[in-house]
């Protein structure tokens, strides 16, 4: 597996590269040494990434979810981890920019307990492309992150999700009951 590291527009971006097959992504990182940190846990070194116009178009594509752009994210070219995580990848997808559901709300969608649920979250291998960013707490308190509560905060804020301190008001649910 190749780990690569993609600057656009200041901002460094990892992909992993197995196959052929994107098999994760970074969100877009502030420094070169975050996306170090961020991708210790796929192992190997990374490598600077300048020339293949696939892996630029598709750090680009990350760059925009970032920002809250609308971009086609449908992506043939994904290594897919299968079991419950594709499932909970899956339902992530119907969660639509400028909205947020609770643990509780995913969970019930892929027959799990809200903890378990979130657990997978932390396993999403494309964050941005499957919204992990999207799923708060059922009293509208934002949850963990991986890349912190402050990223998770601006992302959302940026898919025009307002907040009141950490919280998420609450027509921002797409289920109110879970």
């Amino acid at each position: 597996m190749k780990k690569l590291a993609v600057k656009v527009n200041g901002l460094w971006i990892g992909i992993g590269l197995e196959e052929g097959h994107i098999s994760w992504n970074t969100i877009p990182l502030r420094s070169l040494h975050s996306l170090i940190r961020h991708t210790l846990k796929y192992g190997g070194e990374l490598e600077l990434h300048t020339n293949n116009d696939y892996i630029k178009r598709y750090a680009l594509k990350i760059l925009n979810l970032y920002y809250g752009v609308n971009v086609e994210t449908k992506e043939e070219n994904l290594l897919i981890p299968g079991g419950i995580l594709e499932e909970n990848l899956e339902v992530l997808k119907r969660i639509p920019k400028g909205r947020v559901a609770s643990y509780g709300w995913l969970g019930s969608n892929i027959e799990v307990n809200p903890r378990l649920a979130g657990k997978l979250l932390g396993k999403n291998p494309f964050p941005l492309l499957y919204p992990c960013h999207r799923v708060v707490r059922k009293d509208g308190s934002i949850g963990g992150y991986s890349y912190g509560i402050k990223a998770k905060k601006e992302i959302l804020e940026r898919e025009g999700v307002r907040f009141k301190g950490l919280k998420v008001y609450r027509e921002y649910f797409i289920n109110l009951n879970l």
